[in-house]
């Protein structure tokens, strides 16, 4: 607009509150047309960018309105502050209100622009990474819940979708809880071997295993699987069981593989043999049937334990 031969609208106008009366419309639209585009000098007084000299006679002829429609709608454009109106003897100053606000001079709009353009690049490119980190995580949990979910169809012989909105929400949240593949795996392969074949199988499902108050429980129980007798866990469920047979000669255990589990699963989370049989002589002694009465034999007991709990940590797995 460096020579003021045209006038900028927005398309925000159509929500304007005059839009849709015509005569007021049709008369801010000429007062834009009319307004100078730059300050000029008319008979000793300056008019300023957005003013112009006029008349209603002369803005009745220019826009085909009569006297009182021009009357009646430049009281409504004062009325919401779009143009003020001064008048003298023999002509009026109209204003156009804002008029920067509607019309940029070049070194307004090239600076705007320029600052504008920078904004919008360093938004759009923040936005841009922001879209793909979000796809690249959905995507990524998109496949997890697949793979979890095609593991529980083959580990049940079930027909889950991993397309479900409820399947990938309880997923996609234990996902952002932190926990991996191999935690749902052994969820699905804990519960199988508790459930399978008896009636709480039904239970074998996304809504049930996955969601927040059941998933830690699950992953922390034991699988009741069976220690051969060469492994280390099952030598030192042994020794253990030897020592509490000496001071109760009817003691046995119920199932030998449980106490091996809880064994291994020490071992595997860190614990070292002396943290482990400091655990297993505060559990001996809070059972006053099993009462320490010969403190030698528990020595003994505890070399033992310490000997086969060191190659127990190295093998890492129990020997199992």
């Amino acid at each position: 607009m460096a020579d003021g031969s045209y006038i900028r609208l927005h398309r925000k106008m159509t929500e304007w509150e005059w839009y849709s009366d015509i005569n007021t419309k049709v008369l801010f639209l000429h007062l834009l047309l009319k307004a100078n585009w730059k300050a000029k000098e008319w008979q000793g007084m300056t008019v300023d960018r957005g003013q112009f000299i006029s008349s209603y006679s002369k803005l009745s002829e220019e826009t085909a309105l009569t006297t009182g429609e021009i009357r009646t709608a430049l009281n409504h454009l004062k009325k919401t502050g779009e143009v003020t109106h001064k008048q003298f003897n023999k002509f009026g100053l109209f204003t156009v209100l804002n008029y920067d606000k509607y019309q940029y001079n070049d070194s307004q709009e090239n600076s705007q622009l320029t600052v504008s353009q920078q904004s919008n690049d360093m938004l759009l490119a923040t936005t841009n990474k922001e879209k793909n980190d979000i796809n690249k995580k959905k995507e990524k949990n998109n496949t997890l819940c697949a793979e979890v979910v095609a593991y529980l169809n083959d580990k049940t012989g079930k027909n889950f979708r991993a397309s479900t909105a409820e399947t990938q929400r309880h997923i996609c949240a234990r996902i952002e809880d932190g926990y991996t593949l191999e935690d749902f795996k052994r969820v699905i392969d804990v519960k199988c071997k508790q459930w399978l074949n008896t009636e709480r199988e039904i239970y074998l499902r996304p809504k049930t295993l996955f969601i927040p108050s059941n998933f830690d429980s699950y992953l922390n129980d034991f699988v009741n699987k069976t220690y051969d007798e060469n492994s280390n866990c099952f030598k030192l469920a042994k020794c253990f069981e030897n020592f509490i047979q000496k001071l109760d000669s009817k003691f046995e255990y119920e199932n030998i593989n449980l106490v091996c589990t809880s064994f291994e699963q020490l071992t595997i989370n860190g614990r070292t043999p002396k943290e482990i049989y400091a655990v297993m002589a505060t559990m001996f002694k809070s059972n006053n049937k099993y009462m320490i009465k010969k403190y030698s034999d528990y020595q003994l007991f505890c070399k033992d334990f310490e000997k086969i709990g060191r190659d127990l940590i190295i093998d890492n797995k129990g020997g199992a």
